[in-house]
C-alpha cells in the first residue's frame, strides 16, 4: 500500500503531464519563469570598425619643424622627414578646441615631397607644406603625415596684426651631443620663457644628413 505523501505526489506529477499535454495541443507557448528574451546588444549590431593599417618604422615621422613663410599673422610653414620616401605627405590643420572632435574640422593640405640622397648611399624623405588663410592672433592644431601615420597634434598661435611684444630663443652651435647634453641646455631656457613664440637657431646643427 502506498503512503498518502507518495499518492498526492503521484497526483500532482499526473497533474502536471496533463498541463503541459494541453499546452502543446493548443499550441501555447511554455516558456520558464525565469526565462529572459534574447536582445541584442547595441554594439554587436554595429558594424565592426576597420582595423587601422599598422605604421613602419620608415613611415614615422620626425624632425618637424614649424615656422612661416611671409605674413606670421596669416601664415605657417611645417616641415618633416622620414626614413623611407613616402608617396604621399600631407599637413592637417583645425582651429584649435578642447572638444575632441576637433579633427572631424581639420583641413588638409597636399605636400611637397622631395627624395633626400645621404653620404653612404641612404637616402630620406624631406616633405613640407603651407597653411595660409590663417587668421590672426589666433591657436590653430596641426599634425603631418602620410594619410595613416600621423604625428601627434601641436599647436601654435599666429602673430598680431598690430605691433606687439614678444618674447623668442636664440641658440646655436647644437652640433655635439645634442641629446645627451644640449637637451639640457633647451629644457632650461623653455623653462626661463614658456612664452616664447619662436626658436632662432643660428646653425651647426647636424655633421651628415
Amino acid at each position: 500500500m502506498k503512503s498518502p505523501f507518495t499518492l498526492r505526489l503521484l497526483r500532482a506529477n499526473c497533474l502536471l503531464s496533463s498541463v503541459l499535454a494541453m499546452g502543446l495541443l493548443l499550441g501555447a507557448p511554455i516558456v520558464a519563469q525565469d526565462a529572459k528574451p534574447e536582445t541584442t546588444k547595441p554594439e554587436a549590431a554595429k558594424a565592426k570598425k576597420p582595423r587601422p593599417e599598422p605604421v613602419l618604422p620608415g613611415e614615422v615621422t620626425s624632425r618637424v619643424i614649424l615656422t612661416w613663410d611671409g605674413d606670421p599673422a596669416r601664415t605657417q610653414h611645417v616641415s618633416w622627414r622620414t626614413d623611407a620616401l613616402q608617396t604621399v605627405a600631407k599637413a592637417e590643420i583645425a582651429p584649435f578646441s578642447a572638444d575632441p572632435s576637433f579633427p572631424d574640422k581639420a583641413s588638409s593640405i597636399g605636400a611637397i615631397i622631395t627624395r633626400i640622397d645621404l653620404p653612404e648611399g641612404k637616402t630620406c624623405g624631406h616633405y613640407s607644406a603651407d597653411f595660409t588663410g590663417l587668421d590672426p592672433d589666433s591657436e590653430y592644431c596641426y599634425r603631418v603625415g602620410n594619410g595613416h601615420g600621423w604625428s601627434e597634434w601641436s599647436t601654435f598661435h599666429t602673430a598680431k596684426t598690430d605691433a606687439a611684444p614678444f618674447r623668442f630663443l636664440y641658440i646655436g652651435d647644437a652640433q655635439n651631443n645634442i641629446k645627451s647634453m644640449w637637451s639640457r641646455a633647451i629644457r632650461t631656457a623653455y623653462k626661463n620663457a614658456p612664452e616664447a613664440r619662436f626658436v632662432a637657431m643660428a646653425g651647426d646643427l647636424i655633421a651628415e644628413g
